[in-house]
């Protein structure tokens, strides 16, 4: 009895294990803190950005371009930290990237922040790819100006120190099958408005990629071996 009973506290705690394993898992994440740009960076893209946390720490990347030579790349506050990326000089088409692997995963989600000057582009699309060139729009929405935080106060940029309640996306990609499992996955903001005036900067911050790792065929072998054992024991002794 105490035999059988050790056995099924076995079970149960695979099987535990085995759901957790199954929760989303952070793929990759950016908050730009490590991020150095020469004062007054200027250029139609600037890449190299990649993630600080997260399975792909160091490998998935996030990236922008801009049709305006002029535009400057700088990291001002973040949404409750020291930094961000921004840009400025946004025309209809610039964008925000982020490349990463799905190999392992399936149910993608993807949640950032986001901000603007005033006169900075307003409207946005999040739109997807598998291969960085054939773009699915997902979802359209405007970034919001000023930023409100939870005490009802309200600036014109973000604070290092507290963060914005109303700056914040969030959209869940598990019904796009096509994004699992791929060797590559590309997400974009894309401008679909410009700015009103150039030198008014958009920014993102605290990027997050999660993903719900596949059941490895080893884990399903082993619970099969479990039950199987599990089974047994209640028939009685093994076999010889």
């Amino acid at each position: 009895m105490r035999s059988r009973r050790w056995w099924v506290m076995c079970l149960f705690i695979f099987c535990m294990q085995t759901y957790s394993a199954r929760a989303q898992t952070l793929i990759a994440g950016w908050d730009f803190e490590g991020t150095s740009l020469p004062e007054g960076s200027t250029g139609t893209s600037r890449s190299g950005f990649f993630a600080s946390a997260g399975t792909q720490v160091g490998v998935a990347e996030a990236s922008g371009v801009h049709t305006d030579r002029r535009t400057g790349w700088a990291t001002p506050s973040g949404n409750g930290s020291g930094k961000s990326l921004s840009a400025t000089s946004w025309n209809v088409g610039d964008y925000f990237q982020f490349r990463v692997s799905s190999l392992g995963f399936t149910g993608l989600t993807v949640g950032w922040d986001q901000i603007r000057d005033s006169g900075a582009a307003s409207n946005f699309n999040f739109s997807y790819s598998v291969d960085g060139t054939n773009f699915t729009s997902f979802a359209a929405y405007v970034v919001s100006s000023p930023a409100t935080f939870a005490d009802n106060s309200s600036a014109d940029w973000w604070s290092g120190s507290t963060r914005a309640i109303n700056t914040s996306y969030f959209y869940d990609l598990s019904t796009v099958t096509g994004l699992d499992n791929q060797s590559d996955v590309f997400f974009r903001l894309v401008a679909t408005s410009g700015s009103t005036d150039t030198r008014h900067k958009g920014a993102i911050d605290n990027v997050i990629v999660t993903g719900v790792p596949e059941p490895g065929s080893v884990g399903l072998l082993t619970l099969g071996l479990a039950a199987l054992l599990l089974r047994r024991r209640r028939g009685g002794s093994f076999r010889r």
